[in-house]
This record gives C-alpha cells, sequence and structure tokens, in this order.
C-alpha cells in the first residue's frame, strides 16, 4: 500500500522508523497544493493512504484558519473514500512569553486555536470512516509523564512525581506565585548584534547580517518573534547598541526580515558610548526604577559590565547554543523575569500609553508645564465600579511605590472582599487627555466604619495632573457620607514613596501622631467641603 506523507516540516526521519510502510514524501510545505489540485500526487490511484503530519506552532503563526484546514482534509476523504487519510492534532507549545496568562486561552491565543483545531478535526473524523486521527499529546505527554512520574515511588510510598518532577512543579509555583503578586519586570532592553540579528552590522553591512526564514538567520526571527509577543502583554522595550544609528535605522525599515520596528520600542539608545549609561537614562526617559529592566546582550563582557556598575539590572546568562536562543527566551526570560498570570486591558494599552507619554514630553517642552497642563484637556472618572477591575486595581498596590501614602499591598482576592464589604470603599481612577487613555491610574481604600483613607496611591506618570486630588476628594466624599465629621489619613515611609510625604499637608491635613516607624496621621475637618474642587486639576 503506497503512502504518501505530507507535512510543514521535514519528515524524512519517519522512513527508517516505519521501514514496513511503503512511503513516499511529498515537497516540503505542499500539502495544501496536494490536498486541493486533482492533478497532485495525493490524487493518483495508486496513492491508497495519505499521512498528514502537520506542525501546529507553524500553523497557528502562519495564521491557518483550524476549520478552514479541516474542511480541505475532509473535502479531500470524500472525494477518496476508498483512500485512508491519517491526519495528526496539531499540538501547540503550552510555554509562550505570555507565561502564565496562556492558561486562559482567550479567542486567538495558541491554547483556544489548538482546542478548536482538535475538536473540528475529531468532529469529521467521527462522520468519515476513512479519515482517522492520531491525538500527538500521546506522544508530546506520554514523553513528559515518562520523565516527570515516578511509578516505584507511587507503589512504595505514595509519591507520584519523580525528583525532576517536584523541581519543575517547584520552579513553575514558584513563578506562577510571583505572577500573581506582580513582582514582574517592566522593561527588556535589547542588543542588537548577536542578539537580535546574526553577526556584526558595521562590519559586515545591511546585507550581511543573519536574519532570514532559515537557518541562523531563522533563529533570530523566531526570537523577534517571541520579544513581539511578550511586548503584547505590556513589556516594555529598549534598544542599547553600540552601532551607527543611520545604519541600523536602515535594518528596521527595509530589511524584509525583521519582525521588530522601531515603533516597538519605548526607548531608544544607539551611540557609542557604555551602557549602563544608556541604561540609567532608559530608566530615567521612562520614569522608572532600574531595578525594573532586564537586559539582554550576547557579549560576556557587556553583562559583566552591567552586572558590576547596575546591579539592580537583571542581566540573563546567554545561552551558549545558537539553536537555544528561542526556547531560552521563552523559559527564562519572559517566565523567569516577566511572569504574568492574567493580562488586564492596561497591560495591553501599556506599550500605546508610553509613545502617547513621549508626546506630552516634548510638547512639555515646547509649551512649559502651565501651559502644557491647561492643553492637556483631561479627563477623570471615578464612578468605576471596583469589582469590574478587581485586578488592575490589586495590580497598582503591588506595583505603585513613588506616590503610595501608606504601601500597603494587596492581593486581587482582598480587593474583592473590600469592594463587596460595605464598610469599605474602592474607588478607581481613570485618566484621558487628549493624547490618549491612560486607563485606571490611581486607588484609594477608605474605611467607612472608622472614617479613615486606608491607601491612597497614583501612578507616578500621572501625577501633577490631577489624580491624586481626585481620589482624596472622592475618598473625602465617601467619608462624609458614611455620617462622619472627619477623614483621617496616614503617610507611612516605605523608603520609596518620598513624593507622597507632603501630599496631606498640602490638602489641609493636620498632624495628629507620629508613630514608631516614621508613620504619621493626619486628620482633616470635612466641615467646609473641598472635595469637589480637589478632583480637577
Amino acid at each position: 500500500m503506497k503512502t504518501l506523507v505530507l507535512g510543514n516540516t521535514n519528515l524524512a526521519p519517519l522512513r527508517d522508523v516505519m521501514r514496513e510502510l511503503d512511503l513516499e514524501f511529498g515537497d516540503y510545505g505542499d500539502y495544501r497544493l496536494q490536498l486541493h489540485d486533482r492533478g497532485a500526487r495525493a490524487h493518483a490511484s495508486d496513492v491508497e493512504r495519505l499521512l498528514l503530519i502537520l506542525d501546529g506552532d507553524l500553523l497557528f503563526a502562519e495564521g491557518q484558519d483550524p476549520a478552514e484546514l479541516v474542511g480541505e482534509i475532509a473535502a479531500f476523504a470524500d472525494a477518496h473514500p476508498t483512500k485512508q487519510v491519517l491526519v495528526t492534532t496539531w499540538s501547540v507549545d503550552p510555554a509562550s512569553p505570555r507565561s502564565y496568562a496562556e492558561i486562559w486561552a482567550e479567542e486567538g491565543s495558541p491554547l483556544e486555536w489548538q482546542a478548536r483545531g482538535r475538536a473540528e478535526l475529531v468532529e469529521a473524523a467521527r462522520q468519515r470512516a476513512n479519515l482517522l486521527v492520531l491525538d500527538m499529546d500521546l506522544v508530546v505527554s506520554a514523553l513528559g509523564r515518562e520523565r516527570l512520574l515516578a511509578p516505584n515511588f507511587w507503589y512504595l510510598g505514595r509519591i507520584r512525581y519523580s525528583q525532576i518532577g517536584f523541581e519543575r512543579i517547584g520552579s513553575h509555583l514558584r513563578q506562577l506565585l510571583r505572577a500573581a503578586r506582580y513582582e514582574s519586570r517592566k522593561v527588556l532592553v535589547l542588543d542588537l548584534d548577536g542578539t537580535l540579528w546574526g553577526g556584526t552590522l558595521g562590519e559586515e553591512g545591511f546585507g550581511g547580517i543573519r536574519l532570514s526564514e532559515d537557518g541562523e538567520g531563522r533563529v533570530y526571527r523566531d526570537l523577534q518573534q517571541a520579544i513581539l509577543s511578550l511586548r503584547q502583554t505590556g513589556v516594555l522595550l529598549a534598544l542599547s547598541s553600540k552601532n551607527d544609528r543611520e545604519a541600523v535605522e536602515e535594518v528596521f525599515e527595509k530589511h524584509p526580515m525583521m519582525r521588530l520596528r522601531l515603533e516597538d520600542f519605548a526607548a531608544l539608545r544607539v551611540d557609542w558610548r557604555e551602557k549602563d549609561e544608556h541604561l540609567r537614562e532608559i530608566a530615567a526617559e521612562l520614569g522608572l526604577g532600574l531595578d525594573s529592566l532586564v537586559f539582554l546582550d550576547d557579549s560576556p563582557r557587556e553583562r559583566a559590565w552591567i552586572e558590576a556598575r547596575l546591579p539592580e539590572v537583571a542581566v540573563p546568562p546567554f545561552p551558549e547554543r545558537l539553536e537555544e536562543l528561542p526556547h531560552w527566551f521563552r523559559d527564562q526570560v519572559a517566565m523567569g523575569h516577566f511572569p504574568r498570570y492574567r493580562l488586564t486591558s492596561e497591560d495591553r494599552m501599556r506599550p500605546k500609553r508610553y509613545a502617547a507619554r513621549r508626546s506630552r514630553l516634548r510638547e512639555e517642552a515646547l509649551l512649559g508645564r502651565e501651559s502644557f497642563l491647561q492643553s492637556l484637556e483631561i479627563r477623570i472618572d471615578t464612578d468605576l465600579d471596583p469589582s469590574r477591575h478587581v485586578e488592575r486595581a490589586a495590580q497598582l498596590t503591588q506595583r505603585t511605590n513613588q506616590f503610595n501614602l501608606t504601601a500597603r499591598r494587596y492581593s486581587a482576592e482582598e480587593i474583592s472582599l473590600r469592594a463587596r464589604d460595605p464598610g469599605w470603599k474602592v474607588i478607581l481612577a481613570r485618566y484621558e487627555d487628549r493624547f490618549g487613555a491612560e486607563g485606571i491610574v490611581g486607588v484609594a481604600l477608605v474605611d467607612l466604619r472608622s472614617g479613615e483613607i486606608d491607601s491612597l496611591l497614583a501612578s507616578c506618570r500621572v501625577l501633577g495632573r490631577g489624580v491624586e486630588q481626585a481620589l482624596l476628594g472622592r475618598a473625602e466624599d465617601s467619608v462624609r457620607e458614611a455620617g462622619h465629621q472627619r477623614c483621617v489619613a496616614s503617610f507611612r515611609p516605605s523608603g520609596r514613596n518620598q513624593r507622597a510625604r507632603e501630599f496631606l499637608p498640602s490638602a489641609g491635613y493636620r498632624v495628629l501622631e507620629t508613630r514608631a516607624g516614621g508613620e504619621i496621621r493626619y486628620e482633616r475637618s470635612l466641615g467646609q467641603g473641598v472635595a469637589e474642587e480637589s478632583r480637577h486639576p
């Protein structure tokens, strides 16, 4: 029985492991042509079996519609009822730069695509006797189970996993907890030569760098695609390269294999200075601390230089083997330093917001501070349902440091409990101006029973534009509505929130007491309402 093997990868090694079959191999990647073209080899009378083995990761990356592909396979099986059509399910790698957020399988994600494709394929096979399906999870999962499970330990002491199994589980649980606590870093700073492409631009020129669809160049192209996926989770990208700026811009603008573009980067440093200067400037430009940065560079010298001068910056060791680069990036960089569990709309908006931030800074420099603020057309909304934004509220309490009165950190579960408790008020502030929406940028938690503001914080990127005053005004309103004549609030020094120290005194609060650790408790009479005025910059 002649068996024609079709696929989107090189399947030639299958000949050695299935010697009992008369295998013939189609051309690499011509499976769609074989299914459609009546004159193609697959339709010949002497071909009695079609074996279709397709790589799911490639299908997903190419944007293949599972339903459309299954329809083509089913149509071929219907047209040739005497031919046996054997198809494997399309398995995608469950690990991705989106890390643990991938489990939610939102529409368009690899896992959602895989589940849809499997369901379509199985349903088509149910209706056709000549269509057989091999579930690739029987192969992929079985190999993993052999290494991760320990039957001997199970029968001896009810220990289910092998040592390596426990190590892998422990590693992922540790990273998952970090993701749930929003402990990921914020900026990925990238070198160019030997990192985003092969070779040295200054020596080999535009046409000499390795970036292509095959071989070494494909490794770098796949890495760039993984970096783009990470950016979609809200991670900011920055460039730090010792190179000629014009030559670099030409590669980004004109090289047909570049997946990244200059507009994907929130900050650029391309010159001949030392890279610690680059990183300091990048952090300052983005308004973030150095401990928000992760630095990728293939040069051991550059990595050692940054480690010695900027110990706050994370500097992952580069893989020794080039072919490991995309998986290393996913497992060690994306999941190791940027773990995500759920993605908020603010996460997805972050790269776009920082582009708007650059525009604001340029205009502020031209107009001056007062004229700039008057021109912004600021809109601040504090009438939001907190139960719909629990993840974002928790994220802000965990990650906001500079303007945070008490630096109390809350989990999503704790925010949710307070949002449902009539004794608490959870106030969120959403900001927008003529440059665009910044999303939810501030939180206040108010204990209505005691009349005390438990927490009040605002993102540093909108400070000085009325957000903190709007939050305070709304918090005071809620305390007044709960029947209190005064509002109590505190400043608790955290070592990083000095910008918030004078906020309460400047809003008319007087000192009640000073406590251990430097905490200062304040109060303000609510007899004369200025809350309405404080909502606007």
